[in-house]
């Protein structure tokens, strides 16, 4: 009796954590969202932008396409391995960019709070630059709600609701 409540109690923990799995205090999923790029680039017209941020064992997986008039302009993707380096504290290692020792390259790094983690990181071999704070939203979004990014020298900031699907 002993041994089947002390596995029942086992099994039930391991699918509590399973259910509550994160990805910097964010649910795991696919989250998508859009809004626009408002450029701090002079001539530089506003875009709209469309996002898809995959969260899944520590790793987030964006991809983000650009439209003017409602024609694709861009894109940039991005696959970020979070590295805990202290309770509050994380690198993000790049995994589209192999290391000379068998991992990957550090891409940026970060800083988590009770309610939103924010980070910095340089990914697509240096051409994208960004800076981006989530805030936990209810049970199936989030907010970027202070993100930077310079394309190839081009620079703008935006903000956005993602949902999960």
């Amino acid at each position: 009796m002993k041994k089947s409540l002390m596995a029942l109690i086992v099994f039930c923990s391991v699918t509590s954590f399973a259910q509550i799995a994160t990805v910097l205090g964010i649910p795991e999923g696919t989250y998508t969202g859009s809004d626009v790029v408002i450029p701090q680039t002079p001539l530089v017209p506003t875009v709209d932008f469309t996002t898809t941020r995959i969260l899944r064992n520590g790793t987030i997986t964006a991809q983000t396409k650009a439209y003017l008039f409602g024609h694709e302009i861009g894109g940039a993707s991005a696959r970020l391995k979070i590295k805990i380096t202290a309770p509050n504290t994380f690198l993000l290692l790049d995994l589209d960019r192999p290391d000379n020792s068998g991992g990957y390259a550090a891409a940026g790094n970060g800083t988590c709070s009770q309610n939103t983690c924010a980070f910095t990181a340089t990914v697509m071999n240096g051409s994208l630059k960004l800076r981006e704070t989530w805030a936990k939203g209810g049970p199936n979004e989030f907010f970027i709600i202070d993100g930077w990014q310079n394309l190839n020298g081009i620079v703008g900031t935006y903000s956005s609701r993602l949902t999960k699907n």
